[in-house]
This record gives C-alpha cells, sequence and structure tokens, in this order.
C-alpha cells in the first residue's frame, strides 16, 4: 500500500540543531552592532539547511 501527501511534511521543530542556533544568533547580534560576520551553512542534500536557514530569518 503506498500514502501519498500532497504537500511536504515539515516539522515544524527544529531538533538538535539549538547549539548551531545560538551561534547563528550571536553571530546576528554581532552584525545588529556592525560588526561584520559570515555565517557559511553547509551540508549534505536533505540535511536542513533551508530548514535552518528559515528558522533564522523567522526569530530575527
Amino acid at each position: 500500500m503506498s500514502v501519498h501527501f500532497e504537500k511536504p511534511m515539515l516539522c515544524q521543530e527544529m531538533i538538535g540543531r539549538e547549539a548551531y542556533l545560538e551561534i547563528a544568533f550571536r553571530q546576528m547580534n554581532e552584525v545588529k552592532q556592525k560588526q561584520g560576520q559570515v555565517l557559511l551553512i553547509a551540508g549534505e542534500a536533505g540535511i536542513g539547511k533551508s530548514r535552518f536557514i528559515k528558522e533564522i530569518e523567522n526569530t530575527v
């Protein structure tokens, strides 16, 4: 039996990324204080890079 979904299912909660989010938020705060920063987000396909960026965007 196959199950088909109309829309992709996305987890609303970030799981296991709290430490990485904290680093990103710290860097964003430094940017607000006019201190230049570079944040590289890299990883294998499907690991959650876009979801991670969306989480940062929703918080900032």
